[in-house]
């Protein structure tokens, strides 16, 4: 299990707010989303982009969740289980 602490878990989640409030709220929008858009934002800082970035990567790869929880194992798939 990851040693992640809640403080790091609230900073992914306010950088997912404020993605929300850019008005970014599909993945689709996070995909069309770069790296100028980011750094023209009001009050970005460098921690945040670094957050977007992830979020946008981990997203992609569908591996939001396990980015969240601090976990970037390899998702089981169907033929692992069982």
């Amino acid at each position: 299990m990851a040693n992640k602490t809640p403080n790091e878990l609230q900073q992914k989640i306010n950088a997912i707010k404020k993605l929300i409030n850019l008005g970014i709220t599909t993945e689709k929008d996070l995909s069309e989303l770069d790296i100028e858009d980011m750094i023209y934002s009001d009050n970005t800082s460098i921690s945040e982009l670094r957050a977007f970035t992830e979020i946008k990567k981990n997203v992609k790869s569908h591996k939001l969740y396990s980015y969240l929880a601090g976990s970037l194992d390899e998702r089981k798939t169907g033929d692992d289980i069982g």
